[in-house]
């Protein structure tokens, strides 16, 4: 749903919104630590320069953070920056005079998933992606040390038949 680069972006901001305030970071560490692209990131990082969305600082100790808090910054403004998504405000259909008052054919059915999109995209902060990225990474380490605690059953260890017949149950 979302452009490849308004998934940097996120990304990128969330990235950013995990380090320590006014730290900055440099455009190809992140890349790497992301596994993204450098020059096509560095280009993302600029774009949200321009809009406010991020800072940056020239030279050997600069880099990249972000302009304010993260629960300052809303999704919609990481989108918008990419995307434009103030643009699916408008008529599905492009029809410059469709309104409440004369809809296209299309209009109530856009109406309630624009509205719901906008209105999530605008009440959605950075913060709360950032919380939900620490739970998911949260719940990974979890899921990783029940793995490595589990038992191996002595068969498959000792390479001994199985109970039904077979030195493994491939």
């Amino acid at each position: 749903m979302f452009d490849l680069s308004s998934q940097y972006a996120i990304r990128a901001m969330i990235h950013l919104a995990q380090l320590e305030p006014g730290r900055l970071v440099q455009a190809h560490v992140m890349a790497k630590e992301l596994s993204l692209p450098a020059p096509y990131l560095s280009k993302i990082l600029q774009q949200m320069v321009k809009d406010g969305l991020t800072v940056s600082r020239k030279g050997p100790s600069g880099g990249f953070a972000l302009a304010r808090k993260p629960e300052e910054i809303r999704l919609y403004d990481v989108l918008d920056s990419f995307q434009k998504i103030h643009r699916v405000e408008s008529c599905i259909l492009g029809d410059a005079t469709c309104s409440d008052d004369d809809p296209c054919a299309l209009h109530s059915f856009w109406k309630q998933m624009r509205d719901t999109f906008v209105n999530t995209m605008q009440s959605m902060k950075l913060s709360d992606l950032v919380a939900f990225e620490l739970q998911r990474a949260a719940t990974r380490r979890a899921t990783a040390a029940r793995t490595a605690a589990e038992p191996v059953p002595a068969a498959v260890v000792t390479g001994e038949a199985s109970p039904t017949g077979g030195a493994s149950d491939q």
